[in-house]
């Protein structure tokens, strides 16, 4: 053991760097072999970077300046041409309605000399009654809801409330469903500056409803209070909207810009997860951990491995989202652009950067849970899919910082922050931005990369612990809780003494299994001299499915022992030394290797072990030994195995070609022991005799200096000449142990006695005459040229005689010459191969069971009847379909997933994903809703602030207003000079959520003491972000005029828009494009 405390001197950080190094350069040279593959991997994110840079083309990006509607009375912008539409309605008819509406429409006449001065009453309010020529007729309809019974002004209530209805089937609309902008799509998809200047709901407003609206409330004002009202009492002002650039790029199609950035990495991701997959299902990594490589040193590999090729398409994409492409000019506003024009380029590095590296360590972390690398791949591409697709418009925001443990997500958030400086045109996003956000909504890039980082080192965590306690096929899986226990050390000494289940010492070194009927063959006092084993198997079972590989295997291997497996194909033997490495898991038993249980602590165990396994070490063709012949792979892997260390794996051809003469040399100049326990599976297999004896002077070397050498073979002769204990075993029994001496005295004969014969040669006479010497010989098999007898023991003292007799005789026998041989290991094994069939033959009925012996006797000897034509092509055809069917059976698992998944991801994308139609009615944003109504009161934008000037001599009026304004919640900014506009615009650079929310309407109050009939003027000021602001700031001021001119602050205007639809057909978004 102090040998094995030598190997931990060297500090962590030399085993680090050496055991990343080794790996590196097989990863690099892998790399380098398969640079086709590599190509292809950038070639295709280059073909994701042109559909970028086509799509930035393709799309313009304008330049709007900065926009105000110039001053207006309500009523002088009205637009009216010839059409069907020239009747205005009301309801219900009486004559407070009548005189409202007739003297309304009369003082908009006036104005507007060709404006239809029809009116019509109508008994019913149910527009939907009318016929469809008369619905087509109306170009109003007023519908006053509280004064059904009104004969006089006296029974006027003192709130009238009216809902105005106009037709609403043009290509502009007044989406009275919405009040204000949606936050998921001014946020994530649109401007709030590009509302602003949307002129498709304030046109309605200009052009029509304001007009009717201010003349209607006039006239209510005047019929109530019977004092006439000026047209020119209220001025409409726009705050106007501030400069910006439109890019359809960042806007309706940014969705395309983080799909197109994801896709970019795909190829990368998809097969770096397969690698990792592949690196399981074939035992790569698994041999890996038996030699000492930490897991999270070849997981950082991986990493390593993807992030060079990411460095590389972050680089490539960096640079060409910063690039600027020239103007199309396809109209007069459009302007040079680029994916990013105000983005730093350093920002979107970082953002790519972090998302690499996120991105290699969850194919890492993905990779852990599958054995099968084209279902990981599919899975994986799977998960890409559904994880770019953006579902989190209206979750809060601490569940995107969640979301952000997937890649994607990461990225596409991060992108849409970007994206929201990209369509407010302002000043260059950097560093600085990191931390803060254009809206009150707290999603911040800084956070997000910090969150993908911390998400990074948790990937790679669960990948050690997820390796740990789900291996896959190969490897010991340890219990949910393992980091809980405690790491017992490997001590110098036996760190526990080995007893039996009652407690005392156990003097038995082999547990009996169940070989009751070949007892005989087990040799029980062969290490009665040894004390403690190094190694202790308890009852080992290992089960495949229904087949059972070994069964209740017990046995105790010692140090400084040589001892041999052996057994037919499939006997057990691999899968023995399998279980003892930690490739495999026993199903039951345990497994002991100086008192620590294999299973619990399979890290510690393993140090002790050199491991030269069948195949497979350094057979695969993607290897740095790919170029090695087969002798000279066998003999790396048998170095590695002495040395206990995968990095000689990278020595180079001539270092391989002599590795056997340089271990041997090592050896005998050091004393170091690096494995305590070699275990060899077939070392000398498929290696030249020179080789094969070196390596049995190494084996020798081993034992000599006290290791415990496990060796498995199928060279009877190597297993008799290195062995100090040799099991036997069959079908996953153990069936004989015992020393090569003991085990050949359970065979019938000692010796054998060969005789070449001529062809005058009389068998008989030669049989007779050996059997009169030596009266225990048995003729065993006779062939054309020669005849072998077995001797029985007990007749050593006359076997000289039979030599001397033999050689005498030897012209009157007719023989050409003799030999004689001791019982050998392979009569050993043959003669367990016939008590097995013996015993079967016992079992079963002796007419059905025919022996291995009986096939192999019987396979040529057969006549068979050949066929040919029809028959013979029905044999070839149903046999190729019977063999596909097996096939399809043992994948029926993919087969299932290769066709449900498609089938589950299209439902999804069908019931989730919008249609073209929806895409582009949802960018127009202009669906109607079909009976959609919208109060014109300021308590709609709650919460928000109105912003007031009154003069001097409107004080009464600003009390009015101020109680009228509180009374619905509004905030009220009283200024004390007439700078309403300038005060709003300078607060709009502080926030976009100040210029969506904060401010709707203003207010400046005018009492004119020196006028006659114009006493109060109101100048209005709105905005066009968001819905219904010009008629809402419209209504506030004629309720303030009717409490005016009422003198009484009970008075107001209630007004509702409730626009038409009356077209059979109606003009939606869809209709533009399809």
């Amino acid at each position: 053991m102090d040998q094995l405390d030598n190997k931990h001197q060297h500090s962590w950080r030399f085993e680090f760097i050496n055991h990343y190094r080794a790996l590196f350069l097989k990863m690099f040279l892998l790399t380098k072999r398969n640079l086709g593959q590599t190509i292809a991997e950038i070639f295709l994110a280059c073909v994701f970077m042109g559909l970028l840079l086509g799509m930035r083309f393709v799309l313009d990006r304008d330049f709007n300046p900065a926009y105000q509607i110039p001053s207006f009375y309500p009523q002088d912008t009205m637009l009216f041409s010839v059409l069907d539409a020239n009747i205005t309605y009301y309801y219900p008819k009486n004559p407070c309605t009548t005189a409202i509406v007739t003297n309304a429409i009369a003082a908009l006449s006036i104005r507007w000399p060709t404006f239809s001065t029809i009116v019509q009453g109508l008994s019913n309010p149910n527009i939907s009654s009318l016929s469809n020529d008369k619905q087509a007729t109306i170009y109003a309809f007023i519908y006053f809801t509280n004064i059904n019974s009104c004969l006089n002004p006296s029974n006027m209530p003192d709130t009238i409330s009216y809902t105005l209805r106009m037709q609403e089937n043009g290509p502009y609309y007044y989406r009275a469903q919405s009040v204000k902008i949606n936050p998921n799509i001014y946020r994530w998809k649109r401007s709030p500056d590009d509302f602003c200047q949307d002129n498709s709901t304030t046109a309605m407003y200009s052009t029509a409803f304001l007009g009717i609206q201010y003349f209607i409330e006039l006239s209510i004002i005047q019929y109530s209070t019977n004092i006439s009202q000026n047209s020119l009492s209220i001025f409409m002002n726009h705050f106007g909207c501030p400069a910006y650039f439109y890019d359809a790029f960042q806007s309706e199609f940014g969705f395309f810009i983080p799909i197109l950035f994801s896709f970019i990495f795909i190829m990368t991701f998809i097969l770096n997860v397969g690698y990792i997959v592949d690196e399981r299902r074939n035992k790569a990594k698994e041999y890996s951990r038996i030699f000492g490589l930490r897991t999270w040193i070849n997981n950082l590999v991986w990493v390593t491995r993807s992030m060079f090729i990411y460095i590389v398409l972050c680089s490539l994409l960096t640079g060409l989202s910063v690039l600027v492409l020239p103007s199309s000019n396809a109209t007069s506003k459009s302007v040079d652009k680029a994916v990013f024009n105000y983005t730093h380029w350093t920002v979107i590095w970082t953002v790519l950067f972090v998302y690499s590296i996120q991105l290699s360590t969850f194919s890492v972390f993905f990779g852990q849970f599958f054995s099968r690398p084209l279902l990981a791949k599919f899975l994986s591409f799977t998960i890409w899919i559904l994880t770019f697709i953006d579902f989190y418009n209206n979750i809060p925001v601490v569940i995107r910082y969640l979301m952000c443990f997937f890649p994607n997500t990461g990225l596409l958030f991060c992108l849409e922050v970007i994206q929201q400086y990209e369509r407010k045109s302002g000043n260059m996003t950097t560093f600085k931005d990191f931390y803060s956000n254009l809206f009150t909504y707290p999603l911040y890039i800084g956070v997000c990369l910090l969150l993908m980082i911390a998400y990074s080192i948790i990937y790679m965590v669960l990948a050690v612990y997820i390796e740990r306690i789900n291996p896959g096929q190969f490897g010991v899986s340890q219990p949910f809780f393992y980091p809980c226990l405690r790491k017992n050390k490997i001590s110098k000494t036996i760190p526990i003494s080995y007893s039996d289940e009652n407690g005392s010492l156990s003097t038995n070194r082999i547990t009996k299994s169940k070989i009751s009927k070949h007892d005989h063959w087990i040799e029980m006092d062969s290490t009665i001299n040894r004390i403690y084993p190094l190694i202790r198997i308890k009852h080992l079972t290992k089960e495949f499915g229904r087949f059972t590989a070994v069964s209740d295997f017990s046995f105790d291997f010692y140090e400084g022992e040589v001892c041999a497996l052996l057994g037919h194909n499939g006997a057990g033997k691999t899968t023995i030394t399998f279980v003892l490495v930690g490739m495999m898991e026993a199903t039951s038993g345990r497994v002991l290797l100086q008192g620590l249980d294999h299973r619990i602590h399979i890290q510690q165990t393993r140090k002790m072990i050199g491991f030269c396994p069948q195949y497979g070490l350094v057979n695969d063709r993607r290897t740095l030994s790919k170029d090695l012949s087969g002798g000279m792979k066998r003999r790396l892997s048998i170095g590695i195995s002495l040395i206990g260390d995968p990095k000689v794996s990278q020595i180079n051809r001539y270092t391989t070609y002599h590795i056997s003469v340089s271990i041997l040399s090592y050896y005998r100049k050091s004393s170091v022991l690096l494995s305590v326990i070699l275990i060899l599976d077939e070392p000398t297999s498929g290696v030249d005799p020179y080789n094969r004896r070196l390596i049995w002077m190494i084996i020798q070397k081993m034992k000599d200096i006290g290791k415990c050498v496990i060796l498995t073979t199928h060279f009877l002769e190597e297993a008799d000449i290195l062995s100090d204990r040799i099991v036997i075993m069959s079908h996953g029994r153990l069936q004989a142990s015992g020393t090569p001496d003991f085990l050949k005295q359970q065979t019938d004969y000692e010796y054998r006695l060969f005789i070449d014969k001529q062809d005058a040669c009389n068998r008989d006479i030669i049989v007779q005459s050996v059997q009169q010497i030596i009266q225990t010989v048995d003729l065993e098999r006779e062939t054309s040229s020669e005849l072998v007898f077995g001797i029985k023991r007990g007749s050593t003292q006359r076997i000289a005689e039979l030599i001397r007799y033999l050689y005498e005789r030897r012209q009157q026998l007719a023989i050409n010459g003799y030999g004689l041989s001791m019982a050998t290991i392979e009569e050993v094994f043959l003669r367990l191969i016939q008590e097995e069939e013996e015993a079967k033959i016992t079992h079963h009925n002796h007419d059905t069971h025919i022996t291995r012996h009986d096939l192999a006797k019987n396979m040529f000897s057969l006549q068979y009847s050949h066929i040919s034509g029809i028959r013979l092509f029905y044999n070839q055809v149903w046999a190729l379909f019977v063999k596909q069917l097996i096939l399809t059976r043992r994948q029926i698992s993919f087969l299932i997933g290769f066709f449900l998944i498609p089938m589950l991801l299209e439902i999804l994308i069908v019931a989730i994903l919008p249609t073209p139609i929806t895409i582009q009615t949802s960018i127009l944003q202009n669906e109607r809703v079909v009976d959609a109504q919208v109060q014109l009161q300021p308590s709609i934008y709650n919460p928000h602030t109105t912003i007031i000037y009154a003069n001097n001599n409107a004080s009464s009026a600003l009390l009015r207003l101020n109680t009228y304004l509180t009374n619905t919640n509004a905030a009220i900014d009283q200024i004390s000079a007439n700078t309403i506009v300038n005060k709003v615009v300078s607060e709009w650079t502080e926030s976009e959520e100040i210029f969506v929310n904060k401010y709707q309407m203003g207010f400046g109050i005018f009492n004119n003491l020196t006028s006659t009939n114009l006493l109060l003027t109101f100048e209005v000021y709105f905005s066009t972000v968001n819905y219904h602001t010009m008629a809402t700031s419209l209504n506030v001021a004629t309720t303030n005029l009717f409490q005016f001119y009422a003198n009484s602050s009970l008075k107001s205007i209630v007004t509702t828009n409730q626009p038409l639809l009356t077209n059979e057909k109606l003009l939606v978004g869809q209709d533009l494009f399809f």
